[in-house]
């Protein structure tokens, strides 16, 4: 509001005015906060691939699983007809008085048994399948189909601790320290000052003196002028100690992730050690075992048949068969079970 007098008349006027002002950070504090962001944002997506190497590593365990269930199921069935023919003949010899009631309880005990282990199978595997069908996210029903081939993965890598570094869940972990020293970063350029810049505009009505001469402004006549300056924080020494936690957050995740290496460094030797192990013995059963396990069943199948044995040295021959068989089914699905964890540390 302007006041001047104009022949001794007092003549009120009101002022027209606008000022703009804007504080702008020190630049480093703009540069500090986008690295932060980039390393959020390759946070995230570290984690996101954590998350996917695991869900990939359990749908194969699951998928492989089912193949195994598939391929017991079977041998079990063909195992079960062995049992069949047995309760058979032994109901067959007892009637014709040629054993007594103990071989035929015997025999439909060790075939009641059987058919509790083709039940057991039934659950495992509908248990494998609903497992799957939840992690593939998927109402529709699906099969399992091998081509009937039941064969052990084959590993394409040999034991190289290094690769660990490839593994999402580390990068995750180390990430974690990166952002927590981008964090540092942004709250020491906080404590830098800040500048502030403003502009401002406005309408003096009245007479003004103008090199010793009178001139009268009225609103069109407008003034105008730039203001500069520079705001020093006052809360120095509480971000000082920010800063220091921070420092001390980023050491411990730093140690944390390093921890982490060595761990995973442990898990691949020892995952290399299990799966040369699980390969050992399913060389053993596909090379000698097995194929002894299939003399032993014909063997025993005619020299029952024949009675040049009896129903102990039968039913030995058969449980003898039955493990060898299962083993062996076995023994490959722990060979795919190591591979998967192996692939899984490494994240291939």
């Amino acid at each position: 509001m302007s006041i001047f007098n104009t022949d001794n008349i007092i003549v009120l006027t009101n002022d027209l005015a606008f000022q703009i002002n804007q504080s702008i950070s020190f630049p480093t504090y703009y540069w500090a906060k986008a690295n932060l962001h980039k390393a959020e944002l390759q946070g995230s997506q570290f984690q996101q691939q954590a998350t996917a190497s695991e869900i990939k590593a359990q749908v194969q365990y699951w998928f492989y699983q089912l193949l195994y269930l598939q391929n017991a199921k079977k041998q079990l069935q063909s195992l079960d007809s062995f049992y069949n023919d047995f309760v058979t003949a032994s109901a067959l010899r007892y009637k014709t008085g040629e054993t007594n009631l103990l071989e035929k309880t015997t025999a439909e005990t060790k075939r009641g048994q059987l058919s509790l282990l083709l039940q057991q199978n039934q659950t495992d595997y509908a248990t494998a399948y609903n497992s799957l069908k939840t992690l593939m996210n998927t109402s529709e029903e699906f099969t399992i189909d091998n081509g009937g081939n039941f064969q052990p993965l084959v590993l394409s890598n040999s034991l190289d601790t290094s690769m660990i570094a490839n593994n999402a869940a580390l990068k995750v972990l180390y990430q974690q320290a990166v952002i927590a020293e981008k964090n540092k970063k942004v709250e020491t350029a906080s404590t830098l000052p800040d500048f502030n810049v403003g502009y401002f505009n406005q309408s003096l009505i009245g007479t003004q003196t103008v090199n010793g001469a009178d001139v009268y402004f009225d609103q069109s006549k407008r003034f105008q002028g730039l203001n500069v300056g520079i705001s020093v924080p006052l809360t120095f020494f509480s971000n000082a100690s920010k800063i220091k936690s921070l420092n001390y957050k980023q050491q411990a995740l730093q140690k944390e992730a390093d921890n982490g290496k060595l761990i995973l460094q442990t898990q691949l030797q020892n995952a290399f050690a299990q799966y040369n192990q699980n390969l050992s013995q399913y060389n053993y059963y596909k090379s000698t075992a097995l194929p002894n396990a299939e003399i032993i069943i014909s063997t025993a199948k005619v020299g029952f048949k024949s009675g040049d044995i009896g129903y102990i040295e039968y039913l030995q021959a058969l449980q003898t068969a039955t493990d060898v068989q299962l083993n062996y089914l076995q023994s490959i699905i722990q060979i795919n079970q190591s591979i998967i964890n192996i692939n899984f540390i490494i994240n291939k």
